[in-house]
This record gives structure tokens, sequence and C-alpha cells, in this order.
């Protein structure tokens, strides 16, 4: 039981809308394996350091356009 592609996107798009924020995977009742949750982590991790990483290096344009697609 992993974290969905489409799961994953949703998630890029929040962080360019709301920034980089603490993130929490949860699952209900079917818990994977401990490789599989610090992967997964791992991941959200990295996606969370990619959105930190560009805001911080100023890419105008990559702002301008993450704010068009934040209010459509």
């Amino acid at each position: 039981c992993v974290v969905s592609a489409p799961v994953w996107s949703a998630y890029a798009h929040a962080l360019r809308c709301f920034g980089p924020r603490p993130t929490l995977i949860e699952w209900d009742t079917s818990l994977p394996t401990l490789d599989v949750l610090l992967g997964e982590a791992a991941h959200a991790q990295d996606l969370l350091d990619a959105e930190a990483h560009a805001r911080r290096a100023g890419n105008a344009m990559r702002a301008a356009h993450a704010a068009a697609e934040c209010t459509s």
C-alpha cells in the first residue's frame, strides 16, 4: 500500500500554492512495512525540500506560474 501518483501530484500542487508545510501521511488500518513508510516519508520530504529550494532561489517565473495555477 503506497501513496498513489495522483496523491503525490496533489501534494506537490499544495506545496506550490501554500509553501512548504509539515506533512503527515496517513493510512487507515492497512499499514505498509516500515521500509515503505520510510520511503514514502522520504519522497514527501524530497518534494517539500524541492519547493523550499525553489522559493529560496527566488525563481520569479515559477512563482508567477504557481500563483496563477493556485488561483484558477
